[in-house]
This record gives structure tokens, sequence and C-alpha cells, in this order.
């Protein structure tokens, strides 16, 4: 599947972060990460944003940093200081697709639609192949109320992941409840054990209210 089960993966990567730190304490990158992972998987919003603002010291114009450090402030549900770290990325590093995705993503979140649909396309344009991107183009157009469009983005998803995730998506909203169940049944059985909240994420949007909350 090219994923690791969460705790592993999440342990792997904090003790290859720290061992860059006890090499060399100055390593922005190193400190970005121990922040995602201080975010996304520990909650710990003050040990974050320590982590976040030392990588951001060390080096202010790097932005892989900007579009890493996003993930905080949004969680947060600052979406105009999310926003303009990922803007400042694509300035400093406009030929690379990963700033279209992380503009389209916290565009998104913050009920930017028409922003997210730009970002996310000038994405694509640059890397139609890009994980994740064409995934998280279908969901605006979900909410977008546009369904069908929603579907031939999902369709063009590379990642298997992201693939089936929108495809249950997509096919719910079309009122294809057969194809939607299968590529949830699909999901569940080989992502169960890496995609819980995007599991989750599916039975939500599908009013399985009961089930979502087993699954968060």
């Amino acid at each position: 599947s090219g994923y690791l089960p969460v705790d592993e993966g999440y342990r792997n990567a904090r003790e290859a972060a720290e061992r860059a730190l006890t090499l060399d304490g100055n390593l922005a990158e190193a400190h970005a990460a121990i922040g995602f992972i201080k975010t996304v998987y520990d909650w710990d919003w003050a040990g974050a944003d320590a982590s976040y603002q030392r990588a951001l010291a060390l080096e202010p114009q790097n932005a892989t940093l900007l579009r890493q450090a996003d993930v905080l402030p949004a969680a947060l549900g600052r979406f105009d200081e999310a926003l303009a770290m990922d803007r400042r990325a694509i300035e400093l590093d406009p030929l690379n697709p990963s700033g279209g995705v992380a503009l389209g993503q916290t565009a998104y979140y913050a009920g930017r639609l028409d922003e997210a649909v730009a970002a996310l396309k000038k994405a694509l344009e640059l890397a139609p192949d890009r994980p994740h991107g064409h995934n998280m183009l279908g969901r605006v157009y979900l909410e977008l109320a546009r369904p069908q469009e929603a579907l031939a983005e999902m369709n063009q998803e590379p990642d298997p992941l992201w693939h089936l995730h929108g495809q249950a998506l997509a096919d719910h909203a079309l009122g294809r409840k057969k194809q939607s169940d299968a590529a949830l049944r699909e999901f569940v059985a080989k992502y169960h054990g890496e995609a819980a909240f995007q599991i989750a994420e599916v039975c939500a949007f599908r009013g399985e209210t009961d089930r979502a909350f087993e699954w968060l």
C-alpha cells in the first residue's frame, strides 16, 4: 500500500527527527518534522508551535517549511494565517505542485472554494499525477454540489488510498449506493490500519453517524 501503520510510522519519524537534531540542533527541517508530529499525532499545540517557530526562524525563506507549518494554524482555525503561509510558499517556489495542493486544502477547509479550485487546478497542471491532488479537487467539487466533476477527479487520483476514499464519497453524492458501498468496503479492508479518520469521514458523508464515531 505504501503506508506504514500509524503508530509505527510516527514513531519512526520522531526517532529520525530527534536523531537528526542530536547531530545538529539547527536543522530547520528536523524541527518542522517534530512540529508536524506534535500537531497531527500528539495534539501538542504549544510544543508544535515552538518547533515550527524554531524551524522558520532558522530558514524563513524555505517554502517546504512554510507548507509544513500551515497545518498548525489550520488545525486551530486560524485560516488567514495558514493561507498567508501557503501563498508565501507558492511565491518562493512557484513551480512546486505541493504549494498548490497545500493552498487548495487550506482554502477548502476555510470555505474559500473558488481559491481552492484555482490552486488545485494549477498544481495539477504542473503535476497531473501528484498524489492527493485530484482527490482534494474532487472534494471541493462535492462541496460545490458538482458531483459528476468530483467523480471525474476521483477517477484520476493515482494514489490507491485516496482513489478509494474519493470514489466512495463521489458515488454516494451521485446516488450510486452499490458503487459507494463497494468502494468503502474495499477502503476499510485495505486501509483500516492507517486511514481510520478518512474512513470516518466517508461514513459521516454517507450519513452513517454512529459508524463514523466508531472509526473516530
